[in-house]
């Protein structure tokens, strides 16, 4: 790709995709207002009851991006609430909350029972005890999660009752276990900030996505400091479930996996082995804080189910909940490893023909969303969404290879059956999104569907006249490592349990095949692209904010002073709530450059030559203005610099519409002007 194109592209992201948050670094040294919470004790344990009827653990990972309508940290109070008045309601019933926030060394405990709680300022340890000295962990590491179940379960959970778990956050499509860390797979650039333009040639990609549409609302942004980030992993829940329950010989009664994408088959494989039962949703996954309080308090999995799909609202928000028996996931495993060995079989015999059949049934399959990082902000649920139902997939690749395979007839109606005998319940609705701006994609999730999903990228997705593939398809293998052209090595030491390496063939193995068929390969000839698939907001009600930046008359000579008058205006139907303008005179740091003072005086504060000014609450139709005041120091040496000043806008409220939110300008500082000294010449007597 060239330099031009790539630019041309990127702008198109920057300005089309809705929910980009660009800057999770940019203003990481800069400290964000963040709700209030509970007062903290130090390490005791409240007394609770000795043989509690049920015991919920619950993760809430609201560590976010704080410039992202995806910051969970607003909801932390109201969740916390719901909680805890939940145990009054069950009684003899205990909560155990790990709560992370958007701060570094705000991860904390919270105890409930009986409607009261206790915050702990303190982490477990491997060895069981509660560290004061530990306050900031990656929430979506499973050591750090083990730790958290592990201390729970010998402190509340020493008897038999009702065990569940709780996960609430952000999540992505089957996301692997990554080596290097995700972390490092969007890493800083030399400066410090997030490298969101930094680009790959395929040879030269590794591990390493494009860069290409990056949203980098990943669950966890302080793992365990500011810039580092986290996605939640199947690998890292089941780590932890595998630590609390004695590799599965005390099961937990119920594991709620409550964030998007996490009914993927893949995932599914992961934590079965540790619950009797697993709600998800294998799409975006809807959430409003009084779910986890008011589903703790049901009895069966199939209420949990309802009491979910009742706080959807009643238009906008198309959805699919469904439960699943933990035990009936190795019926459909058992199943599934006889289709991918008869498929390998029909690869065998006719490599072009079972390519195209699978591809048919593909195309022809419920789909749920993978594509969001398209230019043209692809809300459609069809090809080349990478996720199919895999019910419906079973059902199409029957029809695809009719007359072809009795044994893999067989297996594909003995796939479907088991289907239809493990899942418990299932709440859905079809419908527009919300978000859909007009383009009339009904979401339509049919009575009857597994609400699984399995990972099929058969379809490239074409971006600027180029072929994408999501960047899971790069771990999606089950070999410990794979080398791409040029010799980059991918590390993959924990392939999905769904497709571990057996005796016989696996998911993968038809996947690379189908790959081999139709000449695709990922990361060699066909890049890929990253992007955290998320539901772009938790309300109808939104604002509207968009930024206006009045730049000074350019150049400026060193030695002298300008202003920049930026003004922040709300054009939504929603108040914005808690408005945050940030400003950067350029993208790193200039000498000689310092911030001033601002008018109004004493709501901007400056770190690192970036200001963050806190604005009052912005009404419908309501502006504010801010005019900051810049000192430059002489310098005639110093080179000739444009600088990219920047504004960006933020507020916890749902902001409709994120392309209006940032406005950059340019305008040149110069070296300052030497000075020439002429001779003194008196006047003749």
């Amino acid at each position: 790709m060239t330099p031009s194109k790539l630019h041309r592209l990127l702008i198109i992201q920057l300005i089309t995709l809705v929910g980009l948050a660009l800057l999770v670094t940019l203003w990481g040294s800069i400290s964000v207002e963040k709700p209030l919470e509970a007062a903290g004790s130090a390490c005791t344990v409240p007394p609770t009851p000795a043989n509690p009827s049920k015991v919920g653990f619950y993760v809430l990972a609201f560590d976010n991006d704080p410039l992202g309508m995806y910051d969970l940290s607003s909801k932390y109070d109201a969740t916390v609430a719901r909680l805890v008045s939940a145990t009054a309601n069950v009684p003899n019933s205990i909560i155990a909350i790990l709560a992370d926030l958007g701060e570094v060394g705000d991860t904390h405990l919270i105890v409930a029972s009986g409607g009261s709680q206790t915050r702990l300022d303190c982490l477990p340890t491997s060895d069981g005890s509660l560290d004061p000295a530990q306050r900031e962990w990656d929430v979506a590491d499973g050591d750090n999660l083990a730790n958290f179940l592990l201390w729970g379960r010998a402190e509340f959970a020493t008897s038999a009752g009702d065990l569940l778990f709780s996960y609430i956050g952000h999540g992505n499509p089957v996301t692997p276990h990554t080596e290097p860390g995700i972390n490092e797979l969007v890493p800083p650039a030399a400066d410090g900030q997030l490298d969101l333009q930094q680009t790959a040639t395929p040879q030269a990609l590794s591990p390493l996505p494009s860069r290409l549409g990056v949203n980098p609302s990943f669950t966890d942004h302080h793992a365990p400091t500011t810039g580092t980030l986290s996605l939640i992993t199947p690998n890292a829940i089941a780590t932890a479930l595998a630590a609390a329950t004695d590799d599965g010989a005390f099961r937990f009664t119920f594991v709620d996996l409550l964030h998007c994408f996490a009914a993927s088959i893949d995932e599914l494989t992961e934590i079965a082995p540790y619950a009797a039962g697993i709600v998800a949703s294998p799409n975006y996954a809807f959430y409003d804080p009084e779910m986890p309080g008011a589903t703790f308090e049901q009895g069966v999995l199939e209420d949990v189910v309802l009491t979910y799909g009742n706080f959807h609202p009643n238009s906008g928000h198309p959805h699919l909940i469904m439960a699943i028996e933990g035990d009936t996931i190795n019926g459909v495993l058992n199943s599934w490893e006889t289709v991918t060995a008869e498929l390998i079989n029909e690869f065998d015999s006719d490599e072009a023909a079972t390519a195209n059949r699978l591809l048919t049934a593909y195309l022809n399959s419920i789909k749920y969303d993978t594509t969001v990082c398209e230019s043209d902000q692809d809300w459609a649920l069809e090809p080349p969404d990478a996720l199919s139902d895999m019910k419906s997939f079973a059902a199409e690749l029957q029809t695809a290879f009719a007359g072809q395979n009795p044994a893999l007839t067989t297996a594909l109606s003995q796939t479907i059956n088991d289907f239809e005998g493990s899942i418990l319940s299932t709440e859905s609705e079809s419908g527009v999104p919300y978000f859909d701006d007009g383009a009339g994609n009904s979401w339509n999730f049919l009575p009857g569907k597994s609400g699984v999903s399995i990972f099929t990228p058969f379809q490239t997705t074409i971006i600027d006249g180029e072929p994408y593939l999501p960047w899971q398809s790069l771990w999606y293998t089950g070999t410990a490592s794979y080398e791409l052209t040029g010799g980059a090595v991918i590390s993959n030491p924990r392939p999905f349990a769904f497709i571990a390496p057996t005796a016989q063939p696996t998911w993968a193995d038809v996947v690379a095949r189908f790959w081999a068929a139709k000449g695709i390969r990922p990361g060699v000839d066909v890049n890929t692209f990253f992007c955290t698939a998320e539901l772009l907001g938790l309300s109808e009600d939104a604002a509207n904010l968009s930024v206006q930046l009045d730049p000074p008359t350019s150049p400026i000579e060193r030695g002298e002073s300008f202003q920049v008058t930026v003004t922040v205006s709300n054009t939504g139907v929603s108040a914005a709530t808690n408005p945050r303008l940030f400003f950067a005179p350029h993208s790193a740091q200039v000498s000689g450059l310092s911030f001033e003072s601002s008018q109004p005086d004493g709501i901007c504060s400056e770190n690192d030559q970036k200001v963050l000014c806190q604005l009052s609450d912005l009404g419908v139709d309501q502006s504010s203005t801010v005019t900051l005041s810049f000192n430059t120091a002489e310098d005639e040496q110093a080179p000739l610099v444009t600088l990219q000043l920047e504004a960006n806008v933020a507020a916890d409220t749902f902001d409709a519409i994120l392309a209006d939110n940032r406005q950059t300008e340019q305008i040149e500082l110069r070296p300052t002007a030497a000075k020439v000294f002429l001779p003194l010449v008196r006047a003749a007597d």
